[in-house]
C-alpha cells in the first residue's frame, strides 16, 4: 500500500563570512542566523509561552515548545537563564532529530554508568550510539555539568552531520578567541550553517556556558533549516491534508520502543504481549489521530496476566512516558476510557507517574473485524484541553475536558502520538495524523 512519510534532515544553509577589526576579515558578507519564523510560520513569535521568558530568546523558546522539543520546568516557567546541562542537551538533540525524521536507533546499549536514574538517559544513550555525544572518560558522561558554547557547537554539528551522512564545510576562522580550541572547526561549521553566531564581532566566547533559552534558540534555527531546505512540515503551516499517513511499512514515522511488531500491512501481528510505538515527530497539538486496525484477540504473558484494562491505547500529546493523554478501547471489560498521566519524579514505586481517569464509557467491539477509531485533543481556552474519541462513523463516543483540576495543569503544549497494545494481538493497517 502507498504511504506518505514525513521525514526530514536538519539541513543547514552554507553562508560564510564575518567582518571584524581584530582579526583578518573574510571577503564574504557576515553570516546570518537562521530565521526562526521558518520553523513556526503560524505562531506569533512575539508572545512568550512562559511568564519568565522575555526579550531576544522569546521566538526560540516559543518555537521549540510548539514543536514539542522541550517544555518548561512547570506549566508557566521555563527557567531561561539556568545553564543547560549535558544530559538536557541530550534530550534537546534527540527530540529534535526524532521530530525532523532522524534515524537514531530506538533501543541501544547503556553507554554510561553515571546516567542511571536520569530521565534523559535514553536520549543520551541514543546519541552516544550515533557518535553525537561522548563521555568524559571511562564510562562516565558527567550528565549534570553545564555545557559550554564550544561543546554546544560540536554537539549541534555532529547531530546534523549524522543526519546528513556527510560533513559540513568549515572555512576560515572569523574568531580571535577560538584558535587552537578542540572545537574550533565545529564552531566555524555551526556559524556557517546559521545555527549560532559569535558573542560579539570577532569573539565567540567558547568557554561561556549555554543557558536553556539559548539552547532553545539554537535548536529552533536547526528546525528552521529543516523546514526551509528540506520541506519538513512546520506545525500549523496552513497546508491542507494530514501531517502524515503511515501504513506501517517501516519506521519512517515511528519508533518501536517496546515489544516486537511486524510492520506488514497484510498480516503483521504483535508477537509480544505489550508493545509501544511512538511517533518521531513531537509537534502535534490540536490534532486528530485516526487508527485503522483489527483486534484479533487477547493474550497473556509470563509477567502480564489478564487485566480488565487490556486493549488498545492511542497516545496524544505524549510529552514523555510520564506526561501524556491516552484513550483505551477494545478493553477486556468492554469499557472505553480517557486518561491522563502526571509525572511523579519522587515516586519510583509507581514508575514515576500517576494515572488519572478523565472519562469512562461502554463500547463493544467484535474481534477480527475492521475497525476505525479517532482520538482528538484541542485547546479550548486558557489552560483547558478537550479530548474526544470518535468511532468509524465520526460520532463522539467519549469526551472529557481537562481544566487542570485533576493531575496538575492540562497538557496544552505539543507532543508525540503513538499506539500501545496490552495483551492484544493487533493488525495495524493505517494511522493518520491530521490538524483539527
Amino acid at each position: 500500500m502507498p504511504r506518505t512519510a514525513v521525514t526530514g534532515l536538519l539541513v543547514a544553509a552554507l553562508t560564510l563570512g564575518l567582518v571584524t577589526t581584530a582579526a583578518p576579515a573574510p571577503a564574504t558578507a557576515a553570516p546570518s542566523p537562521r530565521d526562526i519564523g521558518r520553523a513556526c510560520p503560524a505562531l506569533d513569535l512575539s508572545v512568550s509561552p512562559f511568564g519568565d521568558v522575555a526579550g531576544t530568546h522569546v521566538p526560540g523558546v516559543a518555537c521549540v515548545a510548539r514543536w514539542g522539543v522541550t517544555q518548561g520546568v512547570t506549566a508557566t516557567r521555563f527557567a531561561p537563564h539556568t545553564a543547560v546541562t549535558r544530559e538536557q542537551v541530550g534530550s534537546f538533540l534527540a527530540r529534535s532529530l526524532d521530530t525532523a525524521g532522524g534515524r537514531l536507533r530506538p533501543t541501544v546499549e547503556r553507554a554510561f554508568a553515571d546516567t542511571r536514574g536520569s530521565v534523559h538517559r535514553d536520549a543520551v544513550d541514543r546519541l552516544a550510539d550515533a557518535g553525537i555525544v561522548t563521555g568524559v572518560g571511562g564510562r562516565f558522561f558527567d550528565p549534570r555539568r553545564p555545557v559550554r558554547r564550544d561543546q554546544m557547537a560540536t554537539m549541534l554539528v555532529r547531530a546534523y552531520e549524522h543526519l546528513l551522512r556527510d560533513e559540513l564545510p568549515a572555512g576560515p576562522n572569523p574568531f580571535r578567541d577560538t584558535g587552537g580550541n578542540t572545537h574550533e572547526r565545529n564552531i566555524i561549521k555551526a556559524v556557517r550553517a546559521g545555527f549560532t553566531v559569535g558573542a560579539e564581532p570577532g569573539r565567540y566566547d567558547p568557554a561561556g556556558t549555554v543557558s536553556r533559552q539559548q539552547m532553545a534558540t539554537f535548536v529552533s534555527r536547526m528546525l528552521a533549516a529543516a523546514v526551509e531546505d528540506l520541506g519538513v512540515r512546520a506545525p500549523d503551516d496552513g497546508r491542507p491534508g494530514p501531517y502524515f499517513v503511515d501504513t506501517f511499512g517501516r519506521d519512517a514515522n515511528f519508533l518501536l520502543t517496546n515489544g516486537t511488531l511486524s510492520y506488514s500491512s497484510t498480516g503483521g501481528r504483535t508477537d509480544s504481549p505489550i508493545f509501544r510505538l511512538t511517533s518521531r515527530r513531537r509537534d502535534f497539538q490540536d490534532v486528530r489521530i485516526t487508527l485503522d486496525f483489527q483486534h484479533l484477540g487477547f493474550v497473556t504473558g509470563p509477567t502480564t496476566p489478564a487485566r480488565d484494562w487490556d486493549g488498545v491505547n492511542v497516545w496524544i500529546r505524549h510529552r514523555s512516558q510520564f506526561s501524556l493523554y491516552y484513550a483505551t478501547f477494545n478493553r477486556r471489560d468492554g469499557r472505553i476510557t480517557l486518561k491522563k498521566k502526571e509525572p511523579r519524579p519522587h515516586d519510583p514505586a509507581n514508575n514515576y507517574g500517576r494515572y488519572h481517569t478523565l472519562a469512562v464509557g461502554e463500547l463493544s467491539f467484535r474481534q477480527g473485524s475492521d475497525q476505525r477509531m479517532s482520538v482528538e485533543a484541542e485547546n479550548v481556552g486558557r489552560g483547558r484541553v478537550e479530548l474526544r474519541v470518535r468511532n468509524a462513523a465520526g460520532k463522539v463516543v467519549l469526551s472529557a475536558l481537562d481544566d487542570g483540576s485533576v493531575g496538575g495543569p492540562a497538557l496544552t503544549t505539543p507532543g508525540a502520538t503513538g499506539v500501545r497494545g496490552d495483551n492484544s494481538r493487533l493488525l495495524l493497517q493505517r494511522l493518520e495524523v491530521s490538524p483539527l
